[in-house]
């Protein structure tokens, strides 16, 4: 009797050992998907905090330009004629048009900034109205418009917009630099002062 006693007693011994081991594995596998995890945040949070900083991200954008353009000066990428020739040329053509007169170099240069200064006035407008009402949801105030003309706007606006862009591509695919320069005007002209108008609508540290 004694001994069933003692073998029964041994054998509650060994179970209790083992569920003690494995409660010590198993804290010991939070404790280590635990530290995963924070590591994990820390790391997010580190690469997050860099990278995804405004300021981080102009320097690097300014670095790739300079070693890009810097490139491009040491391939001799614009010692040829074509990019910086001024004026008309039989080589010249938009879409199927010939540019062999300066009237046609004229009206390129309008089509250019035109087409340029459009899209970029449709896209700061647009998105205004589009992403930052109609398709936020948080938005709940009335929307000045009318919904027949909402739909109607939303509906046209595809077309205007990939037609212009049809028109400013095939502009910068003439390779020239006298039709790219007022293309860099009209987006300057749109661009530079609606991002002050949003920034001075915004409070700051400094």
């Amino acid at each position: 009797m004694s001994f069933m006693y003692n073998a029964y007693n041994a054998y509650n011994a060994c179970i209790t050992i083992n569920e003690v081991k494995q409660q010590i594995i198993e804290k010991e596998e939070i404790k280590h998907e635990t530290n995963n995890k924070i590591y994990s945040y820390y790391m997010i949070q580190f690469f997050k905090d860099i990278f995804f900083h405004p300021k981080v991200t102009f320097i690097i954008f300014s670095i790739f330009i300079t070693i890009y353009m810097s490139f491009l000066f040491y391939e001799h990428a614009f010692d040829g004629d074509h990019f910086l020739k001024l004026g008309p040329s039989d080589d010249l053509a938009f879409i199927g048009m010939k540019i062999n007169t300066w009237k046609k170099v004229y009206a390129m240069y309008a089509i250019g900034f035109f087409s340029t200064l459009l899209i970029a006035y449709h896209q700061t407008v647009m998105y205004d109205f589009i992403h930052s009402k109609i398709w936020n949801q948080a938005y709940e105030e009335k929307i000045e418009l009318s919904k027949t003309f909402t739909i109607m706007l939303m509906s046209f606006e595809p077309f205007f917009y990939f037609l212009l862009r049809i028109m400013q591509f095939y502009v910068t695919m003439t390779m020239q630099l006298q039709f790219l320069i007022p293309e860099l005007i009209a987006q300057c002209l749109v661009d530079i002062p609606y991002g002050i108008m949003k920034a001075n609508e915004k409070k700051y540290a400094k």
